[in-house]
């Protein structure tokens, strides 16, 4: 016969077990960013085109919403995609109709930002209008790797005549197609994070022209040592999650956040205990892509904003 003092034992002690084998915490998610276009000057009466985009570094965009803020009312075709369109209203004065774009990414969470469109009274005919520009958006890279430069540009009252890529910081990379909407080159070999800046100028048939620029951050190639174990490096961060400045005195260590890039369940994390760390070696890890990244705490337990994904191939 089993003693019941046997039985409330073993099964305290399985309760203490299955307590001790909690679940990894999952990795914060990024918010995404919305981008509503650039200021456009049109004219009473005529169709207007808003050609926006939204960006997730950690997901994807499921959903979009256009909604008009301020200046008389208009009918906004197509608001819940990226590009809608309205005709501007007649007016007997410049007028701003000022919109919202909001994008929403794959876990919820939404960002907006707003664009600005001057509609003239036709009866004064307006001055040639500059082209609207974009650059793309900020990207992070590997050492070595080909990068994509993805330009566009439109002109309202004209066409688009000439583009031209030049960089303006960062280690010097030879542009190919630099003088074509799209470019591409091959990211320099650097041992910490580098940023690359490089500005989009393009010219409309009036000689009139406009710029945007783009960031590319380019991290260190990943090492892989024995045994499947990967080394990475990163930058003291300077912010805060908040957005609140950050010094480097008040950080306390780094909390390291990593899982295969395919990897649908919880992330591993790691916590280094040392504020003058910028290096971390893993494990053994099995062969695959995996993503990592990185924010610091300090004395109250209080986090950076978490670092750009860093890449890493475990062959």
């Amino acid at each position: 016969m089993v003693n019941n003092k046997n039985k409330i034992f073993a099964a305290t002690a399985l309760a203490t077990l299955l307590s001790a084998c909690g679940t990894e915490d999952v990795v914060p998610n990024l918010s995404p960013t919305a981008t509503p276009g650039s200021t456009q000057t049109v004219n009473e009466t005529t169709t207007v085109n808003l050609n926006g985009y939204g960006t997730d570094l950690d997901g994807t965009i499921t959903a979009h919403n256009w909604k008009q803020l301020s200046g008389p009312t208009v009918t906004l075709i197509n608001p819940d995609t990226s590009a809608t369109s309205f005709v501007a209203p007649d007016v007997s004065s410049e007028t701003n109709l000022v919109f919202s774009l909001t994008v929403t990414d794959n876990d919820g969470a939404s960002h907006s930002a707003n664009v600005t469109i001057i509609v003239n009274d036709s009866t004064t005919p307006p001055t040639n209008q500059k082209p609207v520009v974009n650059a793309g958006a900020d990207q992070s890279r590997e050492s070595l790797t080909t990068v994509s430069l993805s330009g566009d540009a439109s002109d309202n009252d004209g066409s688009i005549t000439s583009y031209n890529w030049t960089q303006t910081a960062g280690p010097t990379v030879s542009l190919i197609n630099s003088d074509k909407a799209d470019a591409s080159f091959i990211a320099p070999d650097v041992t910490t994070n580098t940023t690359l800046s490089f500005l989009l100028t393009v010219t409309d048939d009036d000689n009139e022209n406009n710029t945007d620029t783009v960031d590319i951050l380019i991290t260190p190639k990943s090492t892989q040592g024995g045994s499947g174990t990967v080394t990475i490096t990163w930058d003291i961060p300077t912010l805060r999650a908040d957005g609140v400045a950050l010094a480097s005195s008040e950080i306390n260590g780094y909390e390291i956040t990593y899982q295969l890039e395919s990897s649908t369940g919880a992330a591993t994390k790691m916590t280094i205990n040392d504020a003058s760390s910028t290096q971390y070696t893993t494990p053994a890890l099995s062969p695959g892509k995996y993503i990592f990244t990185i924010r610091s705490f300090d004395s109250a337990n209080a986090f950076s904003a978490s670092t750009p994904p860093i890449y890493a191939t475990v062959n």
